[in-house]
Protein backbone atom coordinates (compact mmCIF):
# COMPACT_ATOMS: atom_id res chain seq x y z
CA UNK A 1 0.00 0.00 0.00
CA UNK A 2 1.77 3.24 -1.11
CA UNK A 3 0.23 7.23 0.02
CA UNK A 4 1.06 10.60 -0.47
CA UNK A 5 0.27 12.74 2.01
CA UNK A 6 1.67 15.62 0.22
CA UNK A 7 4.15 16.18 -2.79
CA UNK A 8 7.37 15.65 -0.42
CA UNK A 9 6.15 12.57 1.37
CA UNK A 10 5.99 8.72 0.21
CA UNK A 11 4.82 6.19 2.53
CA UNK A 12 4.83 2.81 1.90
CA UNK A 13 3.17 -0.53 3.61
CA UNK A 14 4.45 -3.53 2.21
CA UNK A 15 3.99 -7.60 3.45
CA UNK A 16 4.65 -11.19 2.45
CA UNK A 17 3.48 -14.47 3.48
CA UNK A 18 4.48 -17.79 2.66
CA UNK A 19 3.22 -21.48 3.67
CA UNK A 20 5.24 -24.74 2.54
CA UNK A 21 4.10 -28.08 3.10
CA UNK A 22 6.50 -30.74 1.17
CA UNK A 23 7.95 -34.64 1.22
CA UNK A 24 11.48 -34.40 2.37
CA UNK A 25 14.64 -33.84 0.42
CA UNK A 26 16.17 -37.07 -0.02
CA UNK A 27 19.34 -37.39 -1.65
CA UNK A 28 21.79 -39.60 -2.22
CA UNK A 29 24.46 -41.96 -1.01
CA UNK A 30 27.76 -41.92 -2.67
CA UNK A 31 30.25 -43.73 0.02
CA UNK A 32 30.23 -46.85 2.16
CA UNK A 33 28.44 -46.49 4.94
CA UNK A 34 29.74 -47.55 8.35
CA UNK A 35 28.73 -48.03 11.90
CA UNK A 36 30.58 -48.19 15.32
CA UNK A 37 31.22 -51.90 16.71
CA UNK A 38 32.07 -51.51 20.76
CA UNK A 39 33.27 -54.01 22.91
CA UNK A 40 32.05 -54.84 26.08
CA UNK A 41 34.32 -52.36 27.80
CA UNK A 42 33.09 -49.78 25.24
CA UNK A 43 35.95 -49.66 23.33
CA UNK A 44 35.63 -49.07 19.56
CA UNK A 45 36.94 -52.49 17.88
CA UNK A 46 35.54 -52.02 14.67
CA UNK A 47 34.08 -50.02 11.91
CA UNK A 48 32.37 -52.38 9.73
CA UNK A 49 30.27 -51.66 6.44
CA UNK A 50 26.60 -51.36 6.84
CA UNK A 51 25.92 -50.34 3.30
CA UNK A 52 27.61 -50.27 0.00
CA UNK A 53 27.54 -47.23 -2.00
CA UNK A 54 24.56 -46.37 -4.54
CA UNK A 55 21.75 -48.68 -3.30
CA UNK A 56 19.87 -48.07 -6.54
CA UNK A 57 23.13 -48.27 -8.73
CA UNK A 58 23.08 -45.60 -11.22
CA UNK A 59 20.93 -42.38 -9.68
CA UNK A 60 17.60 -42.62 -11.99
CA UNK A 61 15.64 -40.44 -9.74
CA UNK A 62 14.76 -43.17 -6.67
CA UNK A 63 15.90 -42.48 -3.25
CA UNK A 64 15.44 -44.44 0.01
CA UNK A 65 14.54 -43.07 3.17
CA UNK A 66 13.93 -44.86 7.06
CA UNK A 67 11.35 -41.37 7.64
CA UNK A 68 8.20 -42.20 8.56
CA UNK A 69 4.87 -40.75 5.98
CA UNK A 70 3.96 -37.40 7.35
CA UNK A 71 7.47 -36.86 8.22
CA UNK A 72 8.63 -34.19 5.55
CA UNK A 73 8.82 -30.59 5.62
CA UNK A 74 6.89 -27.34 7.14
CA UNK A 75 7.78 -23.79 6.60
CA UNK A 76 5.79 -20.69 7.48
CA UNK A 77 7.54 -17.53 7.27
CA UNK A 78 5.98 -14.04 7.01
CA UNK A 79 7.05 -10.40 7.27
CA UNK A 80 5.95 -6.39 7.52
CA UNK A 81 7.94 -3.26 5.77
CA UNK A 82 7.13 0.24 6.37
CA UNK A 83 9.13 2.84 3.96
CA UNK A 84 9.07 6.49 4.39
CA UNK A 85 10.90 8.76 2.00
CA UNK A 86 10.42 12.45 3.05
CA UNK A 87 12.07 15.01 0.60
CA UNK A 88 13.49 17.93 2.89
CA UNK A 89 14.03 19.81 0.25
CA UNK A 90 15.01 19.68 -3.68
CA UNK A 91 18.39 18.27 -2.83
CA UNK A 92 18.20 16.27 0.45
CA UNK A 93 16.08 13.12 0.88
CA UNK A 94 15.56 11.61 4.17
CA UNK A 95 14.32 7.93 4.15
CA UNK A 96 13.21 5.39 6.60
CA UNK A 97 12.76 1.76 6.66
CA UNK A 98 11.66 -0.33 9.55
CA UNK A 99 11.44 -4.36 8.87
CA UNK A 100 10.08 -7.15 11.04
CA UNK A 101 10.43 -10.66 10.19
CA UNK A 102 9.56 -14.09 11.88
CA UNK A 103 10.13 -17.93 10.14
CA UNK A 104 9.59 -21.14 11.37
CA UNK A 105 10.71 -24.48 9.85
CA UNK A 106 10.52 -27.90 10.62
CA UNK A 107 12.27 -30.26 8.97
CA UNK A 108 12.66 -33.83 9.11
CA UNK A 109 16.07 -34.79 7.19
CA UNK A 110 18.00 -38.44 6.11
CA UNK A 111 21.42 -37.55 5.75
CA UNK A 112 22.51 -40.81 5.19
CA UNK A 113 19.76 -41.23 2.55
CA UNK A 114 19.37 -45.11 2.93
CA UNK A 115 16.25 -46.58 4.36
CA UNK A 116 18.72 -47.46 7.89
CA UNK A 117 18.84 -44.86 10.62
CA UNK A 118 22.14 -43.69 10.29
CA UNK A 119 21.51 -40.33 10.64
CA UNK A 120 18.05 -39.12 10.62
CA UNK A 121 17.20 -35.57 12.12
CA UNK A 122 14.47 -33.43 13.14
CA UNK A 123 15.11 -29.77 13.14
CA UNK A 124 12.83 -27.18 14.48
CA UNK A 125 13.80 -23.46 14.15
CA UNK A 126 11.85 -20.43 15.40
CA UNK A 127 13.63 -16.98 14.44
CA UNK A 128 12.61 -13.72 14.54
CA UNK A 129 14.35 -10.43 13.41
CA UNK A 130 13.48 -6.13 13.72
CA UNK A 131 15.66 -4.32 11.32
CA UNK A 132 15.33 -0.20 11.28
CA UNK A 133 17.91 1.77 8.77
CA UNK A 134 18.10 5.28 7.92
CA UNK A 135 19.31 6.84 4.61
CA UNK A 136 19.92 10.64 3.94
CA UNK A 137 20.69 11.37 0.47
CA UNK A 138 21.93 14.08 -1.11
CA UNK A 139 21.53 14.97 -5.35
CA UNK A 140 22.66 18.36 -6.21
CA UNK A 141 25.21 19.38 -9.12
CA UNK A 142 28.35 17.15 -10.03
CA UNK A 143 27.73 15.82 -6.45
CA UNK A 144 24.93 13.25 -4.70
CA UNK A 145 25.30 10.54 -2.38
CA UNK A 146 23.75 8.65 0.82
CA UNK A 147 24.59 8.65 4.58
CA UNK A 148 22.74 5.95 7.14
CA UNK A 149 22.37 4.14 9.86
CA UNK A 150 21.53 0.57 10.43
CA UNK A 151 20.52 -1.60 13.20
CA UNK A 152 19.52 -5.61 13.34
CA UNK A 153 17.93 -7.42 16.10
CA UNK A 154 17.70 -11.49 15.47
CA UNK A 155 16.92 -14.21 17.81
CA UNK A 156 17.22 -17.72 16.83
CA UNK A 157 15.84 -21.00 19.11
CA UNK A 158 16.05 -24.34 17.66
CA UNK A 159 15.29 -27.78 18.73
CA UNK A 160 17.20 -30.56 17.30
CA UNK A 161 16.58 -34.35 17.58
CA UNK A 162 19.30 -36.85 15.86
CA UNK A 163 18.08 -40.33 15.09
CA UNK A 164 20.89 -42.70 14.75
CA UNK A 165 19.86 -46.07 15.58
CA UNK A 166 21.50 -48.12 13.14
CA UNK A 167 24.94 -46.46 13.72
CA UNK A 168 26.73 -47.94 16.85
CA UNK A 169 26.93 -51.95 17.83
CA UNK A 170 28.14 -53.57 21.01
CA UNK A 171 29.84 -57.24 20.38
CA UNK A 172 28.48 -58.57 23.51
CA UNK A 173 29.90 -62.04 23.56
CA UNK A 174 31.71 -63.82 20.99
CA UNK A 175 29.69 -63.86 17.64
CA UNK A 176 26.67 -61.92 19.45
CA UNK A 177 26.49 -58.67 18.41
CA UNK A 178 23.39 -55.74 19.05
CA UNK A 179 22.38 -52.90 17.71
CA UNK A 180 22.57 -49.68 20.62
CA UNK A 181 19.78 -47.42 20.12
CA UNK A 182 20.61 -43.74 19.79
CA UNK A 183 19.56 -40.56 19.95
CA UNK A 184 20.69 -36.95 20.35
CA UNK A 185 18.36 -34.10 22.20
CA UNK A 186 19.98 -30.40 21.55
CA UNK A 187 18.26 -26.65 22.32
CA UNK A 188 20.19 -23.69 21.70
CA UNK A 189 19.68 -20.19 21.37
CA UNK A 190 21.10 -17.05 19.32
CA UNK A 191 21.15 -13.88 19.71
CA UNK A 192 22.68 -11.21 16.83
CA UNK A 193 22.59 -7.65 17.21
CA UNK A 194 24.22 -5.74 14.44
CA UNK A 195 25.04 -2.16 13.96
CA UNK A 196 26.53 -0.44 11.17
CA UNK A 197 27.43 3.36 10.10
CA UNK A 198 27.67 4.10 6.40
CA UNK A 199 28.02 6.63 3.72
CA UNK A 200 29.05 6.96 0.09
CA UNK A 201 29.24 9.97 -2.38
CA UNK A 202 30.01 10.24 -6.13
CA UNK A 203 31.58 13.20 -7.63
CA UNK A 204 31.70 14.19 -11.52
CA UNK A 205 34.89 15.00 -12.30
CA UNK A 206 33.33 16.03 -15.59
CA UNK A 207 30.20 15.07 -17.96
CA UNK A 208 32.19 11.80 -18.97
CA UNK A 209 34.26 11.27 -15.58
CA UNK A 210 33.08 10.26 -12.25
CA UNK A 211 34.15 9.44 -9.15
CA UNK A 212 32.99 7.23 -6.47
CA UNK A 213 34.19 6.43 -2.84
CA UNK A 214 32.07 5.13 0.40
CA UNK A 215 33.15 3.72 3.44
CA UNK A 216 30.98 1.42 6.08
CA UNK A 217 32.10 0.42 9.75
CA UNK A 218 30.07 -2.47 11.32
CA UNK A 219 30.17 -3.97 14.80
CA UNK A 220 28.47 -7.12 15.76
CA UNK A 221 28.04 -8.81 18.93
CA UNK A 222 26.51 -12.75 18.70
CA UNK A 223 25.46 -14.14 21.80
CA UNK A 224 24.66 -17.84 22.11
CA UNK A 225 23.87 -21.13 24.05
CA UNK A 226 23.49 -24.74 23.90
CA UNK A 227 22.42 -28.32 25.73
CA UNK A 228 22.81 -31.57 23.99
CA UNK A 229 22.19 -34.74 25.62
CA UNK A 230 22.20 -38.23 24.39
CA UNK A 231 19.84 -41.20 25.16
CA UNK A 232 22.34 -44.38 24.61
CA UNK A 233 20.53 -47.92 24.85
CA UNK A 234 17.78 -46.73 26.85
CA UNK A 235 20.25 -44.78 29.23
CA UNK A 236 20.47 -40.84 29.52
CA UNK A 237 24.18 -38.91 29.07
CA UNK A 238 24.84 -36.09 31.00
CA UNK A 239 24.22 -32.82 29.00
CA UNK A 240 27.57 -31.11 27.37
CA UNK A 241 26.84 -27.42 27.89
CA UNK A 242 28.18 -24.31 25.53
CA UNK A 243 29.96 -22.83 27.14
CA UNK A 244 29.63 -24.50 30.22
CA UNK A 245 31.02 -27.55 29.62
CA UNK A 246 34.10 -26.04 28.28
CA UNK A 247 37.41 -25.82 30.36
CA UNK A 248 37.96 -22.59 32.32
CA UNK A 249 38.60 -19.36 31.05
CA UNK A 250 36.26 -20.37 28.37
CA UNK A 251 33.26 -21.68 30.55
CA UNK A 252 31.53 -18.30 30.51
CA UNK A 253 32.23 -17.19 27.34
CA UNK A 254 28.70 -17.31 25.73
CA UNK A 255 29.37 -14.06 23.85
CA UNK A 256 32.07 -12.54 21.29
CA UNK A 257 31.87 -8.83 19.38
CA UNK A 258 33.44 -8.50 15.81
CA UNK A 259 33.54 -5.51 13.75
CA UNK A 260 35.25 -4.00 10.66
CA UNK A 261 36.21 -0.85 8.43
CA UNK A 262 34.67 -1.83 4.74
CA UNK A 263 35.52 0.90 2.09
CA UNK A 264 35.06 1.06 -1.29
CA UNK A 265 36.23 2.93 -4.28
CA UNK A 266 34.86 3.63 -8.09
CA UNK A 267 36.08 5.48 -10.77
CA UNK A 268 34.30 5.18 -14.10
CA UNK A 269 34.14 6.91 -17.30
CA UNK A 270 31.90 7.56 -19.91
CA UNK A 271 33.27 7.88 -23.50
CA UNK A 272 29.69 7.99 -24.64
CA UNK A 273 25.99 8.46 -23.73
CA UNK A 274 25.57 4.46 -23.89
CA UNK A 275 29.00 3.12 -23.07
CA UNK A 276 30.95 3.22 -20.03
CA UNK A 277 34.42 1.89 -18.16
CA UNK A 278 35.18 1.67 -14.75
CA UNK A 279 37.22 0.16 -12.35
CA UNK A 280 36.79 -1.10 -8.52
CA UNK A 281 38.32 -2.10 -5.65
CA UNK A 282 36.30 -2.97 -2.37
CA UNK A 283 36.39 -4.86 0.98
CA UNK A 284 34.22 -7.51 2.14
CA UNK A 285 33.36 -8.69 6.04
CA UNK A 286 31.66 -12.01 7.20
CA UNK A 287 30.95 -12.04 10.96
CA UNK A 288 32.75 -14.67 12.87
CA UNK A 289 30.39 -16.79 15.20
CA UNK A 290 30.03 -19.66 17.47
CA UNK A 291 29.94 -23.86 15.83
CA UNK A 292 26.12 -24.61 15.65
CA UNK A 293 27.33 -28.31 16.01
CA UNK A 294 29.07 -27.82 19.00
CA UNK A 295 28.04 -31.29 20.91
CA UNK A 296 31.50 -31.72 22.43
CA UNK A 297 35.14 -30.72 23.09
CA UNK A 298 35.95 -32.55 19.71
CA UNK A 299 33.87 -29.92 17.81
CA UNK A 300 36.19 -26.59 19.53
CA UNK A 301 39.22 -28.40 19.34
CA UNK A 302 42.32 -28.11 16.71
CA UNK A 303 46.18 -28.52 16.66
CA UNK A 304 47.41 -25.30 16.24
CA UNK A 305 51.41 -25.33 16.06
CA UNK A 306 51.22 -28.83 17.37
CA UNK A 307 49.35 -28.12 20.48
CA UNK A 308 45.96 -28.84 20.60
CA UNK A 309 43.97 -25.97 21.90
CA UNK A 310 40.50 -25.16 22.47
CA UNK A 311 38.99 -22.59 19.86
CA UNK A 312 35.51 -21.98 21.14
CA UNK A 313 34.46 -19.63 18.27
CA UNK A 314 35.83 -18.78 14.57
CA UNK A 315 37.24 -15.47 13.30
CA UNK A 316 35.39 -13.14 10.69
CA UNK A 317 36.16 -13.66 6.91
CA UNK A 318 37.58 -10.75 5.27
CA UNK A 319 37.89 -10.13 1.39
CA UNK A 320 39.54 -7.95 -0.93
CA UNK A 321 37.53 -7.43 -4.47
CA UNK A 322 39.00 -6.05 -7.87
CA UNK A 323 36.98 -5.58 -10.69
CA UNK A 324 37.68 -3.57 -13.78
CA UNK A 325 35.07 -4.00 -16.81
CA UNK A 326 33.06 -2.12 -19.94
CA UNK A 327 29.57 -1.88 -20.30
CA UNK A 328 28.10 -0.43 -23.92
CA UNK A 329 24.74 -0.07 -26.03
CA UNK A 330 25.18 0.21 -30.04
CA UNK A 331 23.02 0.91 -32.83
CA UNK A 332 19.83 2.31 -31.08
CA UNK A 333 20.29 -0.23 -28.49
CA UNK A 334 20.24 -3.32 -30.79
CA UNK A 335 23.33 -4.37 -29.50
CA UNK A 336 24.48 -4.58 -25.93
CA UNK A 337 27.88 -5.99 -25.11
CA UNK A 338 29.81 -6.16 -21.76
CA UNK A 339 32.91 -7.85 -19.96
CA UNK A 340 34.66 -7.87 -17.12
CA UNK A 341 37.84 -8.72 -15.08
CA UNK A 342 37.65 -10.01 -11.35
CA UNK A 343 40.28 -10.59 -8.75
CA UNK A 344 39.40 -11.35 -4.79
CA UNK A 345 41.75 -11.89 -1.93
CA UNK A 346 39.91 -13.90 0.73
CA UNK A 347 42.02 -13.97 4.23
CA UNK A 348 40.53 -16.26 7.44
CA UNK A 349 37.61 -17.98 4.85
CA UNK A 350 35.68 -19.99 7.03
CA UNK A 351 35.28 -24.03 6.49
CA UNK A 352 33.04 -26.53 8.43
CA UNK A 353 35.49 -29.50 8.16
CA UNK A 354 35.34 -33.44 9.30
CA UNK A 355 37.17 -33.97 12.63
CA UNK A 356 37.54 -37.52 13.71
CA UNK A 357 37.02 -40.94 11.70
CA UNK A 358 35.26 -43.47 14.41
CA UNK A 359 32.99 -43.23 17.48
CA UNK A 360 31.31 -40.76 19.30
CA UNK A 361 34.54 -39.13 20.43
CA UNK A 362 35.34 -38.89 16.71
CA UNK A 363 32.52 -37.83 15.02
CA UNK A 364 32.47 -34.00 15.44
CA UNK A 365 32.34 -31.02 12.86
CA UNK A 366 34.94 -28.41 13.67
CA UNK A 367 34.61 -24.56 12.31
CA UNK A 368 38.13 -22.92 11.46
CA UNK A 369 38.99 -20.61 9.64
CA UNK A 370 40.97 -22.33 7.13
CA UNK A 371 43.29 -19.21 5.94
CA UNK A 372 43.73 -18.24 2.52
CA UNK A 373 41.41 -18.57 -0.32
CA UNK A 374 41.99 -16.52 -3.99
CA UNK A 375 39.61 -16.07 -6.85
CA UNK A 376 39.91 -14.52 -10.01
CA UNK A 377 38.15 -14.27 -13.43
CA UNK A 378 36.44 -12.90 -16.40
CA UNK A 379 32.81 -12.61 -17.86
CA UNK A 380 31.59 -11.59 -21.26
CA UNK A 381 27.68 -10.82 -21.96
CA UNK A 382 25.94 -9.76 -25.27
CA UNK A 383 22.54 -9.55 -26.48
CA UNK A 384 21.37 -8.79 -30.10
CA UNK A 385 18.23 -8.09 -31.53
CA UNK A 386 19.08 -9.26 -35.33
CA UNK A 387 15.06 -8.66 -36.17
CA UNK A 388 12.64 -6.14 -34.73
CA UNK A 389 10.61 -9.34 -33.35
CA UNK A 390 14.08 -11.51 -32.48
CA UNK A 391 16.34 -11.60 -29.36
CA UNK A 392 19.48 -13.51 -28.46
CA UNK A 393 21.39 -13.42 -25.78
CA UNK A 394 24.96 -15.02 -24.82
CA UNK A 395 26.86 -14.84 -22.08
CA UNK A 396 30.80 -16.88 -20.98
CA UNK A 397 32.45 -17.10 -17.72
CA UNK A 398 35.87 -18.27 -16.62
CA UNK A 399 36.66 -19.07 -13.11
CA UNK A 400 39.92 -19.63 -11.54
CA UNK A 401 39.98 -20.39 -7.47
CA UNK A 402 42.35 -22.08 -5.57
CA UNK A 403 43.17 -22.58 -1.65
CA UNK A 404 46.31 -20.71 -1.05
CA UNK A 405 46.45 -21.92 2.43
CA UNK A 406 44.77 -24.39 4.16
CA UNK A 407 44.75 -24.87 8.31
CA UNK A 408 41.96 -27.26 9.03
CA UNK A 409 43.30 -28.21 11.97
CA UNK A 410 42.88 -32.26 12.10
CA UNK A 411 43.28 -34.81 14.59
CA UNK A 412 42.75 -37.27 12.07
CA UNK A 413 44.40 -35.97 8.55
CA UNK A 414 42.74 -38.44 6.10
CA UNK A 415 41.31 -36.30 3.54
CA UNK A 416 43.36 -33.51 4.51
CA UNK A 417 43.53 -30.67 2.18
CA UNK A 418 47.27 -29.72 3.49
CA UNK A 419 48.39 -33.73 4.84
CA UNK A 420 52.06 -32.93 4.61
CA UNK A 421 51.53 -29.11 5.65
CA UNK A 422 53.12 -27.43 2.29
CA UNK A 423 51.11 -28.93 -0.28
CA UNK A 424 47.89 -28.07 -0.67
CA UNK A 425 45.78 -30.73 -2.13
CA UNK A 426 42.29 -29.53 -2.43
CA UNK A 427 39.95 -26.81 -4.86
CA UNK A 428 37.42 -24.68 -3.78
CA UNK A 429 33.62 -25.82 -3.80
CA UNK A 430 31.45 -24.78 -5.94
CA UNK A 431 33.25 -22.75 -7.97
CA UNK A 432 33.19 -24.22 -11.69
CA UNK A 433 36.03 -23.10 -14.38
CA UNK A 434 33.89 -22.48 -17.31
CA UNK A 435 30.01 -21.41 -17.67
CA UNK A 436 28.15 -20.24 -20.49
CA UNK A 437 24.36 -19.43 -21.85
CA UNK A 438 22.61 -18.92 -25.14
CA UNK A 439 19.63 -18.32 -24.99
CA UNK A 440 16.96 -17.00 -27.71
CA UNK A 441 13.42 -15.78 -28.49
CA UNK A 442 10.89 -14.75 -31.12
CA UNK A 443 7.81 -13.03 -30.81
CA UNK A 444 4.70 -13.29 -33.31
CA UNK A 445 2.20 -10.40 -33.07
CA UNK A 446 -1.21 -11.58 -33.43
CA UNK A 447 -3.41 -8.33 -33.20
CA UNK A 448 -4.18 -7.40 -30.03
CA UNK A 449 -2.47 -10.60 -28.91
CA UNK A 450 1.05 -12.12 -29.83
CA UNK A 451 2.88 -15.85 -29.46
CA UNK A 452 6.26 -15.74 -28.06
CA UNK A 453 9.04 -18.70 -28.44
CA UNK A 454 11.97 -18.66 -26.46
CA UNK A 455 14.39 -21.36 -24.91
CA UNK A 456 17.94 -21.39 -23.74
CA UNK A 457 21.06 -24.05 -23.08
CA UNK A 458 23.31 -23.27 -19.97
CA UNK A 459 26.94 -25.34 -19.56
CA UNK A 460 28.36 -25.41 -16.26
CA UNK A 461 31.52 -26.98 -15.79
CA UNK A 462 32.99 -29.73 -13.20
CA UNK A 463 32.91 -28.85 -9.91
CA UNK A 464 33.98 -30.07 -6.59
CA UNK A 465 30.85 -30.14 -3.96
CA UNK A 466 32.84 -30.26 -0.64
CA UNK A 467 35.28 -28.20 0.94
CA UNK A 468 37.73 -31.02 1.26
CA UNK A 469 37.07 -32.49 -2.17
CA UNK A 470 35.77 -36.38 -1.28
CA UNK A 471 35.48 -38.18 -4.39
CA UNK A 472 32.17 -38.74 -4.03
CA UNK A 473 30.63 -35.79 -4.08
CA UNK A 474 31.84 -34.15 -7.30
CA UNK A 475 29.85 -32.74 -10.54
CA UNK A 476 31.48 -33.57 -13.62
CA UNK A 477 29.58 -30.63 -15.58
CA UNK A 478 26.10 -30.43 -17.22
CA UNK A 479 24.42 -28.84 -19.61
CA UNK A 480 20.48 -28.35 -19.30
CA UNK A 481 18.11 -26.92 -22.13
CA UNK A 482 15.13 -25.47 -21.35
CA UNK A 483 12.20 -24.08 -23.71
CA UNK A 484 8.74 -22.00 -23.37
CA UNK A 485 5.81 -20.50 -25.77
CA UNK A 486 3.79 -18.15 -24.05
CA UNK A 487 0.35 -16.58 -25.13
CA UNK A 488 -0.01 -12.07 -24.59
CA UNK A 489 -3.87 -11.30 -25.07
CA UNK A 490 -5.37 -8.08 -24.56
CA UNK A 491 -1.77 -5.96 -25.24
CA UNK A 492 -0.22 -7.69 -22.32
CA UNK A 493 -3.04 -7.65 -19.53
CA UNK A 494 -3.20 -11.36 -19.49
CA UNK A 495 -0.93 -14.26 -20.41
CA UNK A 496 -0.59 -18.25 -20.56
CA UNK A 497 2.82 -19.93 -20.68
CA UNK A 498 3.84 -23.74 -20.61
CA UNK A 499 7.85 -24.25 -20.09
CA UNK A 500 9.59 -27.20 -20.22
CA UNK A 501 12.84 -27.37 -17.66
CA UNK A 502 15.67 -29.62 -18.72
CA UNK A 503 14.08 -31.02 -21.95
CA UNK A 504 16.66 -33.17 -22.74
CA UNK A 505 16.83 -35.44 -18.91
CA UNK A 506 20.25 -34.25 -17.83
CA UNK A 507 21.61 -35.86 -15.10
CA UNK A 508 23.14 -33.56 -12.74
CA UNK A 509 23.90 -32.85 -8.98
CA UNK A 510 23.68 -30.00 -6.80
CA UNK A 511 24.89 -29.91 -3.84
CA UNK A 512 26.26 -32.63 -1.18
CA UNK A 513 26.09 -33.29 2.13
CA UNK A 514 29.94 -34.31 3.72
CA UNK A 515 29.27 -36.19 7.59
CA UNK A 516 32.20 -38.72 7.14
CA UNK A 517 33.23 -38.23 10.60
CA UNK A 518 29.48 -40.22 11.44
CA UNK A 519 28.90 -42.99 9.71
CA UNK A 520 31.18 -42.22 6.60
CA UNK A 521 28.38 -40.41 5.39
CA UNK A 522 28.99 -38.75 1.56
CA UNK A 523 25.19 -37.90 0.20
CA UNK A 524 24.68 -35.81 -2.89
CA UNK A 525 21.48 -33.88 -4.16
CA UNK A 526 20.10 -34.21 -7.83
CA UNK A 527 18.64 -31.22 -10.28
CA UNK A 528 15.40 -31.69 -11.37
CA UNK A 529 14.31 -34.38 -13.66
CA UNK A 530 12.33 -33.23 -16.88
CA UNK A 531 9.68 -30.65 -15.67
CA UNK A 532 6.44 -29.22 -17.20
CA UNK A 533 5.45 -26.15 -16.35
CA UNK A 534 1.83 -24.19 -16.90
CA UNK A 535 1.50 -20.46 -16.05
CA UNK A 536 -1.64 -18.18 -15.84
CA UNK A 537 -1.03 -14.31 -15.05
CA UNK A 538 -2.30 -11.04 -15.69
CA UNK A 539 -0.20 -7.83 -15.24
CA UNK A 540 -1.01 -4.20 -13.72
Amino acid sequence: MRATPSDRVELILSGDYTRQRTAPTLGYATAPLTNVLYNSAFQVIGVPVVKPAYPYGKYDYQASTSLAPGQGQRLDHWGLSFTANVELNDAVTLTSITGYRKLRPDYYIDFDATELEVADAFVGVHQKQFSQELQLKYDSGPLSGVFGLYYLNETIRSHQESYDDNYLQLQAAPGLILPLTFTRFIDDHQNVKSYAAFGQMTYDLTQKLSITAGLRYTKERKEYDRSTYTVLAGAQTAPFLFPGSLPAPYNDLDHVDFDAWTPMATLSYKPTRDTLLYATVSKGFKSGGFNGRVNGLGDVTQVVDGVTTIIPYFKPETVWSYETGAKGSFLGGRVNLSAAAFYSDYKDFQARVGGGTTGIAGGSFPVVNAGKLRIWGVEFEASVKPMRNLNVAASVGYLNADYREFNDGRRAPAFSCNPTGNAITCKPPFAPPMTMRLAADYSIPLGSASLTLGGDMRFVDKQWLSVDNRPGLQEDGYTIANAYVQADFAEGKYYLRGAVKNAFKELYKTDGQEFSSVGNIQTVYYGDPRTWTITAGFRF
